[in-house]
């Protein structure tokens, strides 16, 4: 266990690792948050610390404003967490801190509030809880415009006072230092300010800051915001003029658009300059409220680490970089996702750049909800939930593996069972017995080397979101596909790439940038060239630039493939079949469909397929992009009509390229691109695969025997049971089920 007092929290490297840290120690991962008072109950707790959990978080809404709604939440939260430290004496605490306006500052400040071009506001349920997500259409901004009367049979000042705070208000972001400088001076009145380590900032539905925003916000903070926002980027109405193609918008009076942008070409977006513009401010704006309430409690205490979810993968939160780059922020947080997670699957963060955050020096938080086989099946059936102890085990392996190898930290999330005994998804002994020992592991955290191994990395620009869907039916292939390759991905932000503080590996995916500058298109080129390594390009690269039209030919110089762009009359689910130089070069079956989903979707939301253990969506674009370079070696044709939508050339500086365009990259033909690049293949079958420089985890994808090959002269330890492993020609043969887990540790 760590000790109770604690000298400072912060960041640092551990073997080269940024790594959370506190009393000098690394902090216990994952933690453990517990979100309900039901969870909070003091034999789950007691039984949990007893068990090897060293640190808690519970979370709490906590209300903006002066007044004595506000206070309320603050005593609820000190109170939860004065509750666990009772039973966890020697336990580290986070808060999880989800801020709303109060009913009375939302009344006061009307004009902070979201709404909408035709007049709905967000209406959420009391105390800023998720219960309500009602959009209501308003006669005005303000509670003023219906004093004392009903909408829609509602008192108006329920309406009123509980709508959503808009994502341009600084003033709400400010003042919830308020309510914090209030939270701490009551935690310290309580003993637990040496105890508590964290705060992790939420805003509004879940915590997740922007979801349900529908519409562009129209209120009076978005639109001076977003003139400020086109002020400072074009100058003069004569630019802005230009930019828009509107020889009538002027600085003063320009207004955000009805709508976002639309999938115009799917998976592109292709909006107008305002629509980008709007989007930009938004970002930035949405950043900005994080940034604002992270230093406001850096300010109060230093000592404090500071981050919350901000995953960067939806428009709203594309700024996300400038976060990280933030002093007063640590890390940023999402959950696993849920695609095709459950036992025999792999399982990745929602967020496509979070490996990166160490080469930026800080930390990625995995939000860790695995669904053991205590969850309940009528509401947890869908999110991969284990039917078994053992496959239960199973996952909890899986799911800190991954977190531990790949450098990040998190917490597990707890639903609690719904308020029904047990209270927790947790406490069977061979859940407990796991983690004791995963506590164990964590603790010689410094005799691990978990540096990545950098072979096989996609790239994807942090902005992506804006211009291309990466939380869309197709972006699954990341979690049901890549995770299934035999060998670890990393998962990396471009700009790491184009401003060196990434290397190219032996395999690099450069996905996602179908809109990038020019002066990107050159660095990327630039810092590939020479690189001896093996590029697949993937969706487009630098076909549009913001607010332009596609161009085909932007990338030229950069990918030595040439290719031609169409528009497509009727959207096509693309697919095709290995060419005869793809059987020969790459060992391709004659016979195998690529470009598709080909698995059985098995767990996920239900607005991918209401129904489980049926075949996935086919995936449809409104675009082709063929190749007609006579010199590049064609790889896969369409079954449409038998053009090239992969192709193969190497250039003069002998980097291999490849061109990839069609929906979905699959395992195969992923695994035979990175055998080619001669990266190393821990298994040749479909099994998810975690790995580092000193450590591996298999996670089996079918029952039978797997075959584990480790680099040569690798020394292995089963971490698991703490034992030495003899190695057979650098092959460890291991008979498991699907399901099961295995980790080891490895040094050469």
């Amino acid at each position: 266990m760590i000790a109770q007092f604690t000298k400072g929290s912060t960041i640092s490297p551990i073997g080269g690792i940024p790594t959370l840290m506190a009393n000098g120690r690394p902090l216990p991962a994952p933690v453990f948050c517990l979100m309900h008072d039901q969870a909070m109950h003091d034999d789950v707790v007691a039984t949990l610390y007893r068990n090897g959990i060293g640190a808690f978080a519970t979370r709490s809404m906590m209300g903006v404003g002066d007044c004595r709604q506000t206070d309320a939440t603050i005593e609820l939260a000190v109170k939860r967490l004065a509750n666990v430290a009772s039973v966890a004496p020697k336990a580290l605490l986070m808060a999880d801190c989800d801020f709303f306006p109060s009913e009375e500052w939302m009344i006061g400040h009307p004009h902070e509030g979201f709404i909408t071009a035709d007049n709905r506001i967000l209406v959420l349920g009391g105390d800023g809880k998720s219960d309500r997500r009602d959009y209501i259409q308003v006669p005005g901004p303000s509670i003023k415009d219906v004093e004392g009367r009903t909408l829609h049979g509602e008192d108006a000042r329920i309406i009123y006072g509980r709508r959503r705070v808009s994502p341009f208000s600084e003033l709400f972001a400010r003042e919830t230092h308020g309510t914090m400088q209030k939270f701490l001076a009551a935690v310290k009145a309580n003993g637990l300010d040496r105890r508590l380590v964290g705060v992790f900032v939420g805003c509004y539905i879940f915590g997740e800051w922007n979801l349900y925003m529908i519409a562009p916000d129209h209120g009076r903070m978005a639109v001076q915001n977003f003139r400020r926002y086109l002020q400072r980027k074009y100058g003069s109405d004569q630019t802005l003029q230009a930019a828009w193609g509107n020889p009538f918008v002027t600085l003063q009076d320009a207004l955000p658009p009805r709508e976002y942008a639309r999938m115009d070409v799917v998976p592109m977006k292709l909006g107008t300059q305002r629509h980008a513009d709007y989007q930009g401010a938004e970002s930035k704006a949405l950043a900005e409220q994080f940034s604002i309430m992270a230093r406001g409690i850096k300010r109060l205490s230093s000592r404090l680490m500071v981050g919350g979810f901000f995953p960067g993968a939806n428009p709203p939160q594309s700024d996300w970089l400038r976060l990280v780059k933030e002093p007063s922020v640590d890390f940023l947080a999402t959950p696993l996702a849920y695609e095709n997670r459950g036992p025999g699957n792999g399982v990745g963060s929602q967020s496509p750049f979070c490996d990166g955050f160490s080469a930026l020096g800080k930390v990625w938080f995995d939000e860790i909800d695995t669904r053991t086989m205590v969850a309940d099946k009528a509401g947890n059936g869908r999110y991969g939930r284990a039917s078994t102890i053992e496959e239960s085990v199973g996952l909890l392996w899986r799911d800190a593996g991954q977190m531990l190898i790949r450098g990040h930290h998190g917490w597990w999330l707890d639903f609690c069972n719904n308020g029904k005994a047990p209270y927790s998804w947790h406490l069977k002994p061979a859940f407990l017995e796991f983690h004791r020992r995963f506590a164990e592991i964590w603790g010689g955290l410094e005799q691990l080397d978990r540096r990545p191994l950098a072979e096989i990395k996609v790239f994807i620009p942090s902005e992506s979101a804006r211009y291309f869907q990466i939380l869309c039916h197709a972006d699954c292939q990341r979690h049901t596909e890549w995770t299934l390759l035999g060998a670890p991905v990393e998962f990396d932000v471009l700009e790491n790439l184009l401003e060196g503080r990434s290397r190219p590996g032996k395999l690099n995916v450069i996905h996602g940038t179908a809109c990038l500058s020019r002066v990107q298109l050159q660095r990327l080129s630039a810092r590939l060239r020479g690189s001896n390594s093996l590029v697949v390009w993937m969706g487009g690269v630098g076909l549009f630039e913001e607010g332009l039209p596609i161009d085909e030919n932007r990338a030229e110089g950069v990918i030595p493939i040439q290719q031609c762009f169409s528009l497509l009359t009727e959207p096509l689910e693309a697919e095709g079949n290995p060419t005869a130089e793809a059987v020969k070069y790459l060992g391709l079956p004659r016979k195998l469909r690529m470009g598709q989903y080909y698995r059985l979707f098995t767990s996920g939301f239900n607005y991918t397929s209401i129904k489980l253990n049926v075949p996935m969506k086919r995936v449809a674009v409104s675009w082709k992009l063929e190749v007609s370079d006579p010199n590049a070696i064609p790889l896969v044709r369409l079954t449409s009509d038998n053009t090239v939508a992969s192709a193969m050339k190497k250039d003069a500086a002998g980097t291999t390229h490849v061109v990839y365009n069609l929906p979905i990259l699959n395992t195969i033909l992923f695994r035979a691109l990175a055998e080619k690049a001669g990266c190393h293949l821990f298994t040749r079958t479909d099994d998810v695969v975690y790995a580092s420089k000193g450590l591996v985890l298999l996670h089996a994808a079918y029952s039978g025997v797997h075959q584990l090959f480790f680099p040569r002269g690798a020394r292995v330890l089963d971490l698991r049971r703490n034992e030495r492993v003899v190695l057979t020609n650098r092959l460890l043969s291991l008979k498991l089920k699907r399901g099961e887990t295995r980790l080891f540790g490895f040094s050469i």
